[in-house]
């Protein structure tokens, strides 16, 4: 990803105006640690995070983690939904 990133900032510094969302599928991972691991990989790629705009300016890269009930209402997969949130 740093790479990739820095490619992408390469391109943004001659006059493309892109936005980069970076979406990690890591339920096992403690979500807090992996959020500053994937801004920190893009503030060393020279790109300005959301997070770090605080959602007031312009950002080049939103970092998003997918978990599991999100993912199952992403696909439509309504049986895990109902598990997920059964009320019994």
């Amino acid at each position: 990803m740093p790479k990739r990133l820095r490619a992408y900032r390469r391109q943004i510094d001659s006059g493309e105006d892109l936005r980069i969302i970076v979406l990690v599928d890591r339920d096992s991972d403690d979500c807090h640690a992996l959020k500053r691991r994937l801004e920190t990989i893009a503030r060393e790629a020279g790109l300005v995070t959301k997070a770090a705009t605080q959602g007031q300016g312009l950002f080049h890269v939103a970092t998003r983690i997918a978990i599991e009930e999100l993912e199952a209402w992403y696909i439509g997969d309504i049986d895990a939904l109902k598990e997920a949130f059964s009320l019994a």
